[in-house]
Formats: structure tokens, sequence, C-alpha cells
């Protein structure tokens, strides 16, 4: 991809969720930091929401790692949702590949009613 430029990952805490925000271009350089972040935000044992909103691409790598925290989620009876705005880059990938194993929702605000009612 041309002038691809690493993006960034933050994990921030909106009881009693856990939100993990991507920003930019994540590919196989940002993947492991993408898997660490899911992994300690699954570790506090609270419900994870990946916001996918201002990803800019991402490529087969960052969905493996979705597909992984989906497994961890499954494993710890823990919820675990993904925000991709309809017509978004991820949104496009996600409806190809993932279809309905990660439950997906146009934003934030859906998605933390979703994995944590009445929060």
């Amino acid at each position: 991809m041309e002038n691809f430029s690493p993006g960034t990952i933050q994990r921030l805490q909106e009881a009693p969720v856990w939100i993990v925000v991507m920003t930019g271009d994540h590919d196989l350089s940002t993947a492991p930091d993408v898997v660490s972040e899911l992994e300690q935000a699954f570790e506090a044992g609270a419900p994870v929401v990946l916001d996918l909103s201002r990803v800019d691409f991402m490529d087969s790598a960052i969905l493996n790692a979705l597909l992984a925290a989906r497994e961890r989620a499954l494993g710890h009876d823990r919820a675990f949702a993904l925000v991709a705005p309809p017509g978004s880059f991820p949104s496009r990938v996600l409806a190809l590949v993932v279809g309905t194993l990660i439950p997906t929702y146009p934003n934030l605000d859906a998605a933390l009613a979703a994995v944590a009612p009445g929060a």
C-alpha cells in the first residue's frame, strides 16, 4: 500500500467496558500491538469493544487478531463487539470475511449498549 503509515491503538475504560480504539492504517506491523491491547482489556474481566470507526486500512493480520479475540471472549464468557460504520473500509472487509461471527455495530453507543446493557 502506497504511503502506509502505521496507525495508533489506545485502550480506554468506560465503566464497565474496555474500549480499544484503532486509528489509521493497520497491518502485520501493528497486529502484535492490537493483540496486546485486546489481551490486556480481556484480562481486566470486563466486556470489550474494539472501535474501528477511524481505521483507514486493515489487512488479514488484523482480521486474524479479531478472530483470535473472538475466541478468547467466547472461551472466557466475555462480551466482545466491534464498531464499524456502514460503508467504512473495516465494515466492507468484515462483511466479506467475518460476516456475523463477531457482533458489529455502526457506532460506539450501540456497541456499548449491546455489551453492557444498563451501564
